[in-house]
Formats: structure tokens, sequence, C-alpha cells
């Protein structure tokens, strides 16, 4: 697991940051959580549509948006998800401000939920 501190750039939604490495910014998942989603069977439209339709998207967005842009993070890379299906890599990693880990934070506030995985999947926070 790399281990290093990082500036936030930008907050894309509940689930996904954007830090600066040296001078290149990466995308970074929040591992083993969920952001809220659309129900099952129903189409929210674009994304940016999404953000505002879909209940506790955009609080999700705006309670790391108004704690990290500009901070310093430190991230911890628990896997990388290689590239399929059209999607590319995506860095899944715990996020900390100071001591604080944001996953926990943003669950329990109730703006995100647990990931459930396998017991021998190696994907895992």
């Amino acid at each position: 697991a790399v281990v290093s501190t990082q500036s936030t750039g930008e907050v894309v939604n509940g689930e996904v940051i954007v830090v600066k490495v040296g001078s290149i910014y990466k995308r970074v998942t929040l591992s083993s959580i969920r952001q809220p989603r659309p129900a099952e069977g129903q189409d929210s439209g674009p994304p940016s549509r999404a953000l505002y339709e879909v209940p506790y998207m955009f609080e999700a967005r705006e309670f790391l948006r108004k704690r990290l842009i500009g901070k310093k993070v430190n991230v911890t890379v628990d896997y990388v998800r290689p590239a399929n299906n059209g999607y590319p890599e995506r860095i899944c990693a715990s996020v900390f401000l100071g001591n604080q880990n944001l996953q926990e934070a943003i669950v329990s506030k109730g703006l995100a939920s647990v990931a459930w995985h396998k017991q021998d999947d190696d994907e895992r926070a």
C-alpha cells in the first residue's frame, strides 16, 4: 500500500476525489463505500442531473468538498482495479484528513453505505 500526502484538487462525487501527485492529478475512489445511487430501474438522466435528483448525492459530494478542497490528505492505496469494459483503471484508497478516516466519516453521516465484499476478495479496505 502506497501512503502519501497529497493536495485535494476536486471532489467529483461522494466517492471520487482528485488529488495532485507531484505535477499531475489522479482520480482516487474511496475504498469500500457506495455513494447514493438512483433507485433500481430509475433513469436519472445525465450525471450532472443525477447529482441533484438522487437523494443525498449532492449532500455527499458537498460533505467531502467542504472538508477537502485545498487541504492535504493522506492517501493509502488499498487496491487498483484494472481497466475493463471501457472503464478506466480505478485507484481505490483509504483517505485521511489528519486522523479522520473519510470513509468512516461519510458513512457515519448517512451519506454513503458500506460496500460488502466476499471474504476472499482482495479488493477491499
